[in-house]
């Protein structure tokens, strides 16, 4: 969860929550 690309690395971080 060190991928910051914008819109893109919070939905990998919402995600990662989610899942």
């Amino acid at each position: 969860m060190v991928t910051n690309h914008g819109v893109g690395g919070l939905n990998l971080f919402y995600l990662f929550l989610w899942e």
